[in-house]
């Protein structure tokens, strides 16, 4: 599953932040919003 959370980042240009370590707590959020974050 954690792979699929970094594939969704690096689509959603979320991977740019270079947190990938610290973000994680954040994409179980992100997995609970639309996908909308899309810049």
């Amino acid at each position: 599953m954690i792979s699929m959370i970094w594939a969704e980042d690096l689509r959603h240009g979320i991977g740019k932040r270079q947190s990938i370590p610290w973000h994680i707590p954040g994409d179980m959020a992100f997995l609970r919003k639309p996908l909308v974050e899309t810049p």
